[in-house]
């Protein structure tokens, strides 16, 4: 990136990053990322910790006016990212959630369907995020103490997202959900079954499976179904937006509209996904995502523009999730209930 350079770095396991430190000729490291942010004068940080940490870290960082770029989620309960939105505000700072696939241009242009009406009134959309064999192998994802909460925190949180997205951040008020443990010590079910990526092959503690059906103040309904392994043929992601007067289906690289002319259905695809100049390089989703963080950084602006995710954008995937997981313990829809001030989405 241009104008920045990577003043240190942290992590528990020296060994794991050995090459990232190499690579970037990062020349200072720490085991313990509090002694770092005490000692070197960092104009940002970026968090990619166990979900667990990631309130914790991002309010210890924004303590010291650091400004936050974390990833996804923002947190594992609303409780957390009230507390982390509060520290931004107070101390005047960016708090940005790695949410990158809104970057992505054939979602872009699906929220701009949706924003100008030209779907109608939407009454139903549903998203997957489903894998074959592609349960993570290291213990950041699969114990609890350290990740929360399994692929809904993971894979479901990425489909949620783009349905927030896509639906111009409408408010939840309820859902009903299940989240299961299917495969819990089932090797041949992780990634890259039999070459493991990681070291943990301990059963996993955490769903690898759930879905959830999400009611919005304005009556429409949202059905997220995501897993880590499953015996599908094979792995898919897939949105989907139905209207009176049209509909969009959008997958990682292209986005389709349905319509009616002249009482014919009509289907259109933009050219959304592919390359303008082959030869040239496009900017990933994740690049845009860092690009923009790096410049509200350099403008000393707080406010995160679009297509950013915004703190109170993220809390809103938190509070769905979190209600999820209690729809699963209680077998029955559970109300979500945001604090107005965190209402704040645009």
């Amino acid at each position: 990136m241009k104008d920045a350079t990577i003043a240190a770095a942290a992590d528990v396991d020296e060994e794991r990053v050995r090459g990232f430190l190499h690579d970037f000729k990062i020349k200072r490291f720490y085991t313990d990322p509090i002694k770092m942010l005490d000692e070197v004068d960092l104009d940002a940080v970026v968090i990619a910790v166990p979900h667990a940490l990631h309130a914790k870290m991002t309010i210890e960082a924004l303590k010291r006016d650091v400004n936050v770029l974390v990833e996804k989620p923002m947190a594992t309960n609303i409780q957390s990212a009230m507390k982390m939105l509060d520290t931004a505000r107070a101390r005047k700072k960016v708090l940005m959630v790695g949410h990158a696939m809104r970057f992505q241009r054939q979602l872009q242009l699906g929220r701009e369907l949706y924003v100008r009406g030209e779907l109608g009134k939407v009454y139903h959309a549903s998203g997957c995020f489903l894998r074959t064999r592609g349960i993570p192998s290291n213990s950041t994802f699969l114990k609890k103490t350290l990740a929360h909460g399994g692929v809904l925190f993971d894979l479901g949180s990425h489909v949620l997202d783009c349905a927030l997205f896509l639906l111009d951040f409408p408010k939840p008020i309820s859902v009903l959900g299940r989240a299961s443990l299917i495969f819990a010590d089932r090797l041949d079910m992780r990634m890259n079954y039999p070459q493991l990526i990681g070291a943990f092959k301990e059963p996993s503690e955490v769903d690898d499976f759930a879905y959830g059906l999400v009611t919005f103040e304005d009556g429409t309904r949202f059905y997220l179904e995501t897993c880590w392994a499953s015996y599908l043929k094979e792995d898919r992601f897939n949105l989907i937006l139905l209207g009176d007067k049209g509909g969009i289906n959008s997958d990682h690289q292209s986005l389709s509209l349905m319509e009616t002319r002249n009482g014919e259905f009509m289907t259109s695809t933009p050219y959304a996904g592919g390359q303008l100049q082959p030869s040239t390089p496009q900017p990933t989703a994740y690049h845009g995502n860092m690009e923009l963080f790096l410049r509200l950084v350099r403008n000393g602006d707080y406010k995160i523009p679009y297509p950013g995710c915004s703190g109170n954008q993220a809390l809103l995937n938190v509070a769905i999730i979190e209600s999820i997981y209690k729809s699963s313990k209680s077998g029955k829809e559970e109300k979500i209930q945001i604090p107005q001030p965190y209402l704040r989405v645009k």
